[in-house]
């Protein structure tokens, strides 16, 4: 049949694991990655022991599955550690120390942070009172008196 003829040799894994790095260039997520450094690690089989194409494939993907399992909890910390609250200006603001501008009110005031202003909810106060964020409940900082 002709597909005892194939041969797949350590060259082909390496080609096919740089190309796959070379798609994690221009696709995110570090999914390329693993199944690249799989394909890699794969050629590295290939030039010690040639087997046939059929457990080269085989090999490929248990070895891809075996690196996305190892190395996924240490990725999600990782990426969990280095999240900068992009988009979301309102959590960066969460243990920050404010001042009162304006009296807290049945709950309810305004409080001026850099260049925009913001809701504030907590315990009512006067003008000058130091209070810091300990959440965010819609768009207004919730606040607790210091």
């Amino acid at each position: 049949m002709w597909f005892n003829d194939i041969i797949i040799t350590s060259w082909h894994w390496f080609i096919i694991g740089l190309a796959l790095l070379g798609i994690e260039l221009l696709v995110p997520g570090a999914f390329f990655l693993w199944v690249g450094l799989a394909a890699l690690i794969v050629a590295g089989i290939s030039a010690i022991q040639l087997y046939a194409w059929a457990i080269q494939l085989i090999l490929f993907g248990v070895t891809s599955v075996v690196i996305i399992w190892l190395v996924r909890p240490f990725y999600e910390k990782l990426s969990q550690k280095h999240r900068s609250g992009l988009n979301q200006r309102a959590h960066r603001l969460i243990g920050t120390i404010l001042i009162l501008d304006h009296p807290i009110v049945n709950g309810h005031s305004r409080i001026t942070i850099g260049d925009s202003t913001w809701g504030v909810i907590g315990p009512d106060s006067e003008i000058g009172v130091k209070v810091k964020v300990i959440s965010i409940d819609g768009n207004s900082l919730v606040v607790e008196v210091l």
